[in-house]
């Protein structure tokens, strides 16, 4: 009879969570294929056939030049200077990609350090990490500012690459010491008898094996980056990325490309590169986590 009841709470449990699974999926989907939609649609007009008098059924006309003029109309201005589109693409790639490449490389190269060379001063600077991942520092942004202005790091893409190299990476400071605790020694005492440096131990050895771990964790960093508008604001102020353009856009007012069709078009170009990332490399940032071998 227990065993019978604990099923039937156990069935319960699956059926409910199932329903608010799907009832999750469905609410994404909607609202997907609602911005989707949306973006075909005209302007406010006074005809009846703009998007204030059709907000949710099919385009009637269907309007196909949204994405056009999105890419080479609108813009942002910023201390009377004006941002186009592919401006800040620009300043988006190189934010992203070197930001994710370096806040990514200092948590590996430390993970390693420390997993490899057992010493008083490794222990310290585990603890340390631990410590810093368990306590949040709550306003620190106005010193962090002032640091990046005293050091020359203040409103450049640069200066939030250096920022962001970082061995304070939190989860993935961990994932890394764990791949290279896996790692069997032998493969790294073979390469030291044949006379590598330790630093051409840990570049030719041990790094390639820890590489698909590696990526996977650049890629996400990469997505992260992308989408990040406040760190731009706050730290490079006169380089819009395209996050931080679509933030300033969505306040704009005074044009036609200010409609809801325009804005959420603009959404739109902002997230087509991160899903073209996630469709070509989605097993990977899936939890695909393995790591190569060296064969004897």
């Amino acid at each position: 009879m227990k065993n019978n009841k604990v099923k039937n709470k156990a069935s319960a449990f699956y059926i409910v969570l199932f329903v608010f699974l799907i009832l999750y999926v469905v609410s994404f989907v909607f609202l997907f294929s609602w911005g989707f939609i949306t973006t075909f649609k005209g302007a406010n007009t006074s005809d009846g056939t703009g998007y204030e008098f059709n907000k949710v059924g099919l385009p009637n006309p269907w309007v196909f030049t949204n994405y056009v003029d999105s890419f080479n109309k609108l813009f942002v201005e910023i201390n009377n200077q004006r941002f186009y589109v592919e401006t800040m693409y620009l300043y988006a790639i190189l934010y992203a990609v070197g930001c994710a490449f370096f806040a990514t490389l200092v948590p590996c190269v430390t993970a390693y350090v420390i997993s490899k060379y057992k010493f008083f001063f490794s222990k310290i600077v585990y603890a340390f990490i631990i410590v810093t991942m368990s306590l949040h520092i709550v306003g620190a942004t106005p010193s962090a500012i002032e640091m990046a202005r005293a050091f020359g790091l203040y409103n450049s893409i640069w200066g939030l690459w250096v920022m962001s190299a970082t061995m304070m990476a939190g989860i993935y400071f961990l994932v890394f010491y764990d791949t290279f605790k896996g790692i069997p020694q032998s493969y790294s005492e073979a390469a030291e008898i044949d006379g590598a440096s330790n630093f051409r131990v840990m570049v030719s050895v041990m790094l390639p094996l820890a590489k698909n771990v590696f990526f996977t964790i650049f890629l996400i960093k990469l997505i992260g980056f992308w989408n990040d508008y406040q760190t731009p604001i706050l730290y490079m102020p006169d380089k819009p990325t395209i996050a931080y353009g679509l933030f300033i856009f969505m306040y704009q007012s005074d044009s036609i490309y200010s409609s809801v069709p325009m804005k959420v078009t603009s959404a739109f170009l902002v997230a087509i590169p991160v899903a073209l990332v996630f469709i070509i490399f989605q097993k990977r940032i899936m939890g695909n986590l393995t790591m190569g071998g060296i064969k004897g």
